[in-house]
């Protein structure tokens, strides 16, 4: 994470303690080692899509002998952003009233008719590692082929980083 975004969630989040930020910006830094270098190849060219009714383009395909639109997208993971709300955790309706929630979705430009918090110009998520959503969080596509090591690394680091937003209310 780069410096001004960092001075970016200083200044709109100056709730969060010192001490929790750095810890949280020290458990993105290490999601950032495991994933950044990796997510330069699998995620820029992914073409995973989703059949179901999502905007975008789409083509036609025979399955069981029935034609089937299938949308295409190449959001990969992150193409369901707009309509699952950033992925936040539906089950604790206080995150969807959460003002720390609206907060994030203004600050960082949620684009409720398509793309969520993906950004197409960079193919990347806009949304900073420390506060995504914990499904975002943990999803690690299979392409990527961590070791048990880095699932142990990545467990860890999501569980802390999830410990502070929820003592700061921040939504998860």
């Amino acid at each position: 994470m780069d410096e001004i975004t960092v001075g970016f969630i200083k200044k709109n989040f100056n709730f969060i303690t010192f001490l929790d930020f750095n810890i949280m910006l020290k458990h993105s830094k290490i999601l950032s080692n495991i994933f950044d270098e990796r997510n330069k190849t699998v995620c820029k060219y992914c073409n995973y899509s989703y059949d179901s009714n999502i905007p975008g383009s789409y083509k036609y395909e025979i399955k069981n002998g029935k034609r089937k639109r299938v949308y295409i997208t190449n959001m990969g993971c992150c193409s369901r952003c707009w309509d699952r709300r950033g992925f936040f955790n539906k089950n604790i309706e206080s995150d969807f009233t959460n003002e720390n929630l609206q907060k994030i979705f203004e600050l960082f430009e949620f684009d409720e008719e398509k793309n969520g918090f993906f950004d197409e110009g960079k193919m990347c998520c806009k949304l900073p590692r420390m506060l995504r959503s914990n499904i975002c969080l943990n999803h690690i596509c299979d392409r990527l082929k961590l070791s048990q090591e880095e699932h142990g690394i990545v467990y860890q680091s999501v569980r802390i980083l999830n410990l502070i937003k929820k003592e700061n209310n921040l939504p998860i």
